[in-house]
């Protein structure tokens, strides 16, 4: 039982080890590269992931698995809502485990307006404004390899 104005263990930030190394770097250097774009909630990432190293890695992955995911929900959408649906909930699901929080919102919209059946002009809209508003965090993650020390 949680007494009266604590929060449950699960609910609490946990500390974050700064000097903890990452890719031969430590996260500073992760902070430098992503702690400046607001869609990304670094913190939120890494107290789900809790490793710096699999952080950045599971990052990696991500932009590798999804990045093209824009250009495939427009041809899904060409051909049937459902498939879109599906991968929107994915891109939606994967970005809230890593605190991709500028993703996750978009496409949490998109899911909603899929499932709602709103028309295929409105949602090639959503879906332009969604991949433009997407790309400074896809470069963002990309440019993980290129900072000083990762």
């Amino acid at each position: 039982m949680v007494e009266e104005g604590s929060e449950p263990a699960a609910l609490k930030p946990l500390p974050l080890p700064l000097e903890e190394k990452v890719d031969g770097g430590n996260v500073a250097d992760l902070r430098r590269c992503l702690g400046d774009i607001a869609e990304i909630d670094l913190d939120c990432g890494m107290r789900r992931v809790k490793q710096p190293e699999r952080y950045v890695r599971y990052q990696r992955q991500y932009a590798d698995k999804f990045e093209g995911s824009f250009n495939q929900l427009r041809e899904l959408l060409a051909n049937g809502k459902t498939e879109a649906a599906g991968l929107a909930h994915s891109l939606k699901g994967a970005s809230a485990q890593l605190g991709v929080v500028g993703i996750e919102k978009e496409t949490a919209l998109l899911q909603t307006a899929i499932k709602n059946e709103a028309d295929v002009g409105a949602l090639a809209g959503m879906l332009k404004q969604s991949e433009e508003g997407c790309a400074i965090i896809w470069a963002s993650i990309n440019r993980l390899g290129a900072c000083a020390t990762l």
